[in-house]
């Protein structure tokens, strides 16, 4: 069995990084730990709480990754992986520019080399 973390019951603001100071105060009040744990639930995912309100999977981490995957797909979000950016351009929308393609959106966000190592720590997203 493998435990994998899936709450931030006590994450601060000052735990992200953003060139906006604001941001994560404001996505921390939106969508708070008892709204993750909702979708836990809603996708039947087993878990259990262990010390100072950290909750973790019964089983391995590649629920939570299905869960979202799931929930991406059902907005209609695409996804690209290992997709190097060239160029990020911004007038009244976002372009990004890659090597096969160019995205239009109003709004762009993304992660920059996110992994997770043998103890289930990940690096930040970087907005």
């Amino acid at each position: 069995m493998v435990d994998a973390a899936i709450s931030l019951t006590f994450t601060a603001s000052r735990a992200f990084l953003s060139s906006n100071a604001h941001f994560a105060k404001s996505v921390l009040a939106r969508y708070t730990p008892s709204d993750f744990i909702a979708l836990v639930e809603k996708h039947h995912i087993p878990y259990h709480e262990k010390t100072l309100g950290q909750l973790f999977c019964d089983r391995s981490a590649t629920g939570i990754l299905s869960m979202l995957e799931a929930e991406c797909r059902d907005a209609g979000v695409n996804m690209f992986l290992s997709t190097t950016v060239k160029e990020v351009r911004h007038t009244t929308r976002f372009v990004a520019r890659s090597a096969k393609v160019e995205f239009h959106a109003p709004v762009l966000g993304g992660c920059d080399r996110w992994t997770i190592d043998s103890k289930n720590r990940s690096n930040f997203l970087r907005l």
